[in-house]
């Protein structure tokens, strides 16, 4: 079952490009700071910022997305990350509890990312 106090996946994504953008926009155009160190501000935002499995899964999954293809050693870290976190649960049935419009999008975004359930 669902916490029902969980942030949703649309929140989550929102709150940290919100995050990543001001770091961009202070940080990176004021102080000069490189993608590198715009990544490591925006994750650090978010350290122990959520309670749930599903939360956090979806945090690194969005983490993920960030890194784009730049910064290789982040993202295989973060792919450790989620594939010890795929072994270690059943997310698969998580996410089947989640409501079809937000299933749909992280769904789709596994997808892209070529992360297997």
């Amino acid at each position: 079952m669902l916490n029902e106090d969980r942030e949703n996946y649309f929140a989550i994504k929102s709150w940290v490009l919100e995050t990543y953008y001001d770091g961009c926009r202070d940080l990176a155009f004021s102080k000069g700071w490189n993608h590198l160190e715009i990544l490591a501000y925006t994750f650090h935002q978010f350290e122990n910022s959520f309670d749930s499995l599903l939360e956090n899964f979806m945090l690194l999954i969005i983490q993920l997305t960030l890194t784009g293809s730049w910064e290789y050693q982040i993202k295989q870290n973060l792919k450790s990350q989620i594939d010890n976190l795929i072994k270690m649960n059943d997310v698969k049935s998580l996410i089947h509890l989640l409501p079809e419009n937000e299933a749909d999008e992280f769904m789709r975004d596994l997808e892209i990312l070529n992360i297997q359930l």
